[in-house]
């Protein structure tokens, strides 16, 4: 049997239609306030508003435009949204191994 799970796609993201952003309280009460909160400002001049829930990994993103009015609301399940990786590059990460020519001897050795 196929694994359903394996065939969703990610980041898992939900948006919020207009109903539901102007009924959003109890979602908001639902979700909270995680520690890790961001502003982007995107290329056309809106600002995204972005909070992380009490739930890790469970993100919402509220966007704004000029005059301050939220024009889309959207839940996303992943590490981090994708508008901060665009905005906040980072070269990869390549952890600094020590070169070892004693094989696992000398692993055995260290572990000692």
């Amino acid at each position: 049997m196929d694994n359903p799970v394996a065939t969703l796609p990610f980041p898992l993201s939900y948006k919020l239609n207009a109903t539901e952003q102007q009924n959003s309280g109890l979602l908001d009460q639902l979700l909270g306030e995680g520690e890790i909160s961001a502003r982007v400002l995107l290329p056309d001049g809106k600002e995204q508003r972005i909070q992380e829930t009490v739930f890790t990994g469970v993100w919402r993103v509220r966007e704004y435009n000029a005059d301050q009015q939220r024009v889309a609301d959207e839940i996303i399940i992943g590490p981090i949204p994708e508008s901060i990786w665009q905005t906040h590059p980072q070269p990869p990460i390549t952890p600094e191994i020590a070169a070892t020519t004693g094989g696992i001897d000398e692993w055995r050795l260290y572990r000692a």
